[in-house]
């Protein structure tokens, strides 16, 4: 985590090379445009925006950490951003991940995600709808996780009107805040589908009953 080391040890030049993730335990960065993820000596995967986002399906197993909040109000995809189904670990470190329409971030979570902030996820068609974290989950853990918005508000999915199965869900230390109707820790609105082996930890705060 020290410049000097690179520079006056490993004698690596500071014009080729950028040094500024260091600071966080993360390798240094030829100064180039190549995008790749950085990855830090614990083997964390740095994500700063959508695209790097979507490479989380080529290490489906790998940790996660989000450097900054991510905006996905240019993005369109359907179904799901993830479409392989994830088991490794999300560190959010208090970030937003908001304005996706239309689809979830993972079709299949069986993952870990934690200190992560949900807003504005909505489907067009049919109004509000935040935060359809993930079509379907098992084994997971969903833990401080702050979700804001206005109708059918859940911390995994929003509605779920796909039969979907979450077993083995863990949603801890959880807040949503609704200015409308139905929320819930796990789903919104639920319809159908399996759920089972489920503990939800949190605190729903109603702002404002909408009609």
């Amino acid at each position: 985590m020290n410049k000097d080391f690179y520079i006056n040890t490993l004698k690596w030049n500071s014009e080729i090379w950028d040094f500024t993730n260091i600071v966080n335990e993360g390798i240094p960065k030829l100064k180039n445009s190549d995008t790749n993820n950085v990855v830090n000596f614990m083997g964390k995967i740095s994500i700063s925006s959508v695209e790097e986002f979507e490479k989380i399906s080529e290490k489906l197993d790998g940790i996660y950490i989000i450097e900054q909040d991510i905006d996905f109000s240019e993005y369109t995809v359907s179904d799901a951003v993830i479409a392989s189904t994830f088991t490794g670990k999300i560190e959010g470190n208090g970030h937003t991940i908001s304005n996706l329409t239309n689809a979830a971030l993972f079709k299949q979570f069986n993952g870990t995600v934690k200190d992560l902030n949900i807003s504005n996820f909505t489907n067009k068609s049919t109004g509000d709808y935040v935060a359809a974290f993930a079509k379907n989950s098992s084994n997971a853990t969903f833990e401080n996780i702050v979700l804001k918005g206005r109708n059918t508000i859940g911390i995994v999915v929003a509605q779920d009107n796909k039969n979907p199965t979450f077993d083995r869900i863990s949603v801890k230390n959880t807040n949503i805040t609704i200015t409308g109707m139905f929320a819930g820790g796990l789903v919104g609105v639920h319809y159908g589908g399996t759920i089972r082996n489920v503990y939800v930890d949190g605190s729903i705060d109603i702002t404002q009953i909408g009609a």
